[in-house]
């Protein structure tokens, strides 16, 4: 395997001399949905992140690809008929790392939605998917039920409606859509900042990009710049635009990650939260359950951001509210994790209320910033952004790389299904973005959030060739083991 260090720096020594077409800041799901249609369309494109590829909020959603049933209620039809269309593309496009999945509502006595309005709900919903529907919504009987979900409260139960929506890990999502655009020419670059933009009111501007793991400096000339910074957004602005005031709102949720039996792992149910009555899901996740979200207004930004008693209990009570045996406490969870959304300023007293469509800005003569809008949406969203850039007359209309549908490749959800060796190490750390210890067990092998262990009996074997790849010193692999280890305290 090449030194990556060296790799790296070649790699940004190479685009030195070179004009890209476009810069893409922020490398979680938006960012990687820009760089897609891109590449797709054969511009030439550089990602670059300040962290790991997917390691703000596109790692903590609740992992669904789904039209939204529950933004039926704010009225917000264009979106729910744009995710409907966009889930079913998804379902094509990567067919290895998403998939169908059913999910169960039931409804109760006294709750504020009833069986007939659910009922009324996901045909609303099924008719809006239009060509991109995934089968009717049933409708079940208290004994149905109870048959298909044996651990749910039965006392008061009036039945439930069955319907499908998509489920995909978000993080692998993410990652698998760089590695694809890469393979289509583009170029991706994880634990690299920009600390520095000139001449952005010329037609080429300069970018100064400093390579975390060397220290080493470099300037990137490129045409356009997308910014796709997420809970970032308001403040690069107002460093880099002179932006007076805060467009983005953020919004904190919460999931945590149970190991229970009450549950089967055959469906996800929706379920109102008898505290508040948000809707909350308990997703089948890896062979868990994934519960959540939370949805409360936040001001900190995420590498600040936690999960509280507060949050975890808001879940749990919900959680056994719907499986009264389950019993669950803070001791049953494996791991909880928090990330930030972002929704469009607005005058809604409650975030939930807000609309989950995206904010696109202009910052000056090709650049423009992208934040909000969903997992789901993610190709669509690059597929805007792009337009966007095109009717600025900032980039040249050319024709898709090939006239076949684009194929996300599923090699990370293949090579991350088995045990871990040497050799898999080594071609997650290659071909993959892989430079640290937390990046390989959190982001690709998942081991931080789905193990009780955290994957701690891989560290070492993850070191060793890590420091084999990037010649890295024994004081630097001994940080990055200290490092996982506070990491790992703090999805506990």
């Amino acid at each position: 395997m090449e030194n990556q260090k060296r790799k790296r720096h070649n790699q940004l020594k190479n685009l030195e001399s070179e004009i890209l077409d476009l810069l893409i800041i922020g490398g979680g799901i938006t960012g990687a949905g820009v760089m897609l249609c891109a590449t797709e369309q054969k511009y030439k494109t550089l990602l670059v992140d300040q962290g790991d590829f997917s390691s703000g909020t596109s790692w903590a959603s609740t992992k669904l690809v789904h039209g939204g049933l529950r933004y039926l209620e704010t009225m917000d039809w264009a979106l729910v008929f744009e995710s409907c269309k966009e889930r079913k593309r998804l379902l094509k496009e990567a067919p290895q790392l998403v998939h169908e999945l059913e999910f169960m509502f039931p409804a109760y006595s006294g709750q504020r939605r009833k069986l007939w309005t659910i009922w009324l709900g996901t045909w609303l919903y099924y008719f809006l998917s239009f060509f991109w529907n995934l089968g009717t919504p049933k409708k079940k009987s208290k004994a149905q039920s109870l048959r298909l979900e044996p651990g749910l409260k039965s006392d008061q139960l009036n039945g439930s409606v069955l319907y499908k929506d998509g489920q995909a890990t978000d993080s692998t999502l993410t990652i698998s859509s760089i590695h694809s655009a890469c393979a289509r020419g583009g170029h991706a670059l994880n634990y690299c900042s920009v600390t520095r933009l000139t001449n952005i009111h010329e037609d080429v501007k300069h970018i100064e990009l400093k390579d975390r793991i060397s220290g080493d400096t470099y300037t990137v000339k490129a045409k356009n710049i997308v910014m796709a910074v997420g809970p970032w957004t308001d403040s690069l602005c107002k460093q880099w635009f002179d932006q007076k005031q805060d467009r983005i709102r953020l919004s904190k949720g919460v999931h945590i990650i149970v190991d229970t039996q009450e549950m089967s792992q055959k469906r996800a149910v929706a379920m109102l939260s008898p505290i508040d009555g948000r809707v909350t899901f308990a997703v089948p996740w890896e062979g868990k359950v994934l519960i959540g979200t939370t949805d409360t207004d936040e001001t900190v930004l995420p590498h600040k951001v936690e999960v509280s008693d507060q949050d975890r209990l808001y879940l749990l009570e919900t959680f056994n509210h719907y499986f009264p045996q389950a019993k669950l406490g803070i001791t049953n969870i494996i791991s909880s994790m928090a990330g930030l959304r972002c929704l469009i300023q607005s005058e809604d007293a409650k975030p939930s209320d807000s609309s989950r469509e995206h904010l696109i800005q202009t910052h000056g003569t090709g650049i423009i910033s992208i934040a909000g809008g969903k997992l789901t949406t993610y190709r669509a969203m690059g597929e805007e952004m792009m337009g966007k850039l095109r009717s600025m007359n900032r980039l040249q209309n050319q024709k898709p790389e090939t006239s076949e549908a684009l194929h996300i490749s599923g090699n990370l959800r293949e090579l991350v299904k088995k045990d871990l060796t040497a050799s898999s190490i080594d071609q997650l750390i290659e071909h993959f973005y892989c430079t640290n210890i937390e990046d390989l067990l959190a982001r690709r092998t998942l081991h931080l959030f789905i193990d009780p262990n955290r994957g701690r009996n891989w560290v070492d074997l993850v070191a060793q060739r890590l420091q084999h790849a990037f010649d890295y010193s024994d004081q630097e692999i001994d940080d990055q083991k200290r490092s996982y280890q506070k990491t790992s305290g703090r999805y506990s």
